[in-house]
């Protein structure tokens, strides 16, 4: 289920290892809950500067971003992991964007983001994403759930 073959993203068990990046820790919690049950590892951030510091420790199958967070946005975020590793998806989250006049999570598919999704999101809709991301080619064409 590791995307491109690319073996030392994978968690020790061979399962994917994704990095959750949110400042809120009940959707980390939330998040970590689902992919755990799904059999995934789970690297959890506060914010997108330790997000990047624990990407350095050990590079992810997979992002999972919020985009409104203190320190380093996820706009900023998704443009790093872009020159870094153009390969990852990545997910974009955001409950904060609905009240703005740019919808930022159309700005991080532009950016590169593989899938946006509004929070609340379901946890079907999640596992669904998340599936998806893991299955697809390297360069997932950018697309949105609302």
């Amino acid at each position: 289920m590791i995307r491109c073959a690319d073996k030392d993203r994978e968690a020790p068990d061979g399962m994917a290892r994704i990095l959750v990046i949110d400042d809120e820790p009940q959707i980390r919690l939330l998040l970590r809950m689902i992919l755990e049950e799904d059999g995934h590892a789970v690297v959890e951030a506060a914010n997108g500067l330790a997000a990047m510091q624990r990407w350095q420790e050990a590079p992810a199958s997979l992002v999972i971003t919020d985009i409104l967070m203190p320190d380093k946005d996820g706009l900023e975020v998704i443009a790093e992991l872009r020159r870094r590793s153009p390969q990852t998806p990545i997910i974009a989250i955001s409950g904060g964007s609905l009240a703005m006049p740019v919808r930022m999570l159309d700005i991080a598919g532009r950016l590169g983001a593989a899938y946006t999704v509004d929070k609340p999101f379901a946890v079907e809709t999640m596992r669904q994403l998340v599936s998806s991301a893991l299955a697809a080619p390297c360069s997932p064409p950018p697309s949105s759930v609302a």
